[in-house]
């Protein structure tokens, strides 16, 4: 489902940089986030920069502001999409568009740990894809040289930040941010991918799922914890798209909402549903606990 989303969204978005204008202007459109994993979900934002190959050019950035107008604009069943830039350099205070060069420097010379988290995401979607490989070269040698400079304390320190200040854990099963769900999964792959991505090129790759796939393959985590990972990420996604179509953020506790997220799991009640999820969770909880050390 979320590959289906995420090519859908790729289509549209180079569909309408072509009618944007940019065209053959050296300068590439790049995902980050769930769109540069292939992760889409419902209502899932846009994470995109823009970069040129040389030196920025006036029409560059007027193109990129009429590509982003585009995405956003309202039609009849609302915004189109939502948009987030920030991920570019010194975030929406920096242009819009910046070199390739101007981004190696950022990366080599400013970049905050997670902003290394988030260039795991990263690939081409819309534009020059020569511009948009030259990107992704230089990316995987920003993160060969500076990842293994990221710690385990620097991921646990923002994962109890967020879950302070941002999970909804206390209104129900808050499935992305909450302990051991989507989130935990994720920090601890991408800092694995961080430590270990000079000596296995191979995990310089987007998809979690695919991560996971190849950090076992590299003998750095264990079968049956790949398996794990992958089968509670899974699990956790689904119920975040049935939560995202029923507007909500978390699993309530109540016995209606259960049940209903129970049937649509195919499972035989609310109560196997239940274990479930508390099983999963204390069982990825242990495993981060494990690999989110420094080391």
């Amino acid at each position: 489902m979320t590959r289906g989303l995420s090519r859908t969204a790729e289509a549209i978005l180079s569909s309408t940089f072509e009618q944007s204008g940019v065209g053959q202007k050296e300068m590439a459109v790049m995902s980050f986030g769930k769109l540069g994993g292939r992760e889409i979900a419902f209502g899932s934002d846009l994470d995109l920069i823009f970069v040129s190959q040389g030196d920025v050019r006036v029409e560059q950035t007027r193109s990129a502001e009429k590509l982003l107008r585009m995405l956003i604009s309202y039609t009849r069943d609302g915004i189109a999409y939502s948009v987030d830039t920030r991920l570019r350099p010194e975030g929406s205070k920096g242009p819009l568009v910046s070199s390739v060069e101007a981004f190696r420097k950022y990366y080599a010379e400013s970049a905050a740990f997670w902003e290394f988290q988030a260039l795991l995401k990263a690939r081409p979607v819309a534009g020059d894809m020569k511009t948009g490989c030259a990107f992704m070269q230089m990316a995987h040698e920003m993160l060969a040289a500076y990842g293994s400079k990221v710690t385990a304390s620097d991921i646990r320190q923002m994962r109890e930040r967020i879950m302070q200040e941002l999970s909804k854990e206390s209104e129900g099963y808050d499935i992305k941010l909450g302990p051991g769900g989507i989130e935990e999964i994720e920090f601890m792959v991408q800092y694995l991918q961080l430590k270990n991505c000079a000596r296995h090129k191979t995990l310089l790759v987007q998809n979690t799922l695919a991560a996971i796939h190849r950090l076992a393959a590299a003998g750095i985590i264990s079968d049956p914890e790949a398996r794990l990972m992958k089968e509670s990420y899974f699990f956790f996604r689904t119920i975040e798209c049935l939560l995202r179509l029923w507007g909500e953020v978390v699993l309530k506790k109540d016995e209606e909402s259960l049940k209903s997220a129970s049937e649509f799991m195919e499972m035989k009640d609310s109560a196997v549903l239940s274990v479930q999820l508390e099983n999963k969770r204390a069982e990825i909880i242990k495993l981060s606990e494990k690999y989110l050390t420094d080391y």
